[in-house]
């Protein structure tokens, strides 16, 4: 365990053991999570690091995006035949 301190502009440096154990680089980005009693730091995935995580998964059971979308959303013949709540001068 490594103890750093937090900087008047709430900064911290990560430990140089930390860094090349993780291979962090310079401008890298980071996600902070918090968990109520902790922060988890979190190197943020590129997307060649996201590449092929779902290979093989079964898409059984997943509905397309349209399927969603026409039982969520009033359509337009619905829409139109109801009345404006706004008057006329």
């Amino acid at each position: 365990m490594t103890v750093v301190t937090l900087s008047s502009k709430f900064q911290v440096s990560v430990p140089k053991a930390m860094r090349e154990a993780l291979k962090l680089k310079a401008g890298q980005k980071m996600i902070f999570i918090n968990t109520g009693s902790a922060i988890k730091l979190l190197a943020q995935p590129t997307m060649a690091d996201l590449a092929g995580i779902a290979r093989g998964a079964s898409t059984a059971g997943v509905r397309e995006r349209d399927e969603h979308r026409d039982k969520s959303l009033p359509t337009v013949a619905k829409r139109a035949g109801r009345k404006s709540n706004t008057r006329r001068r």
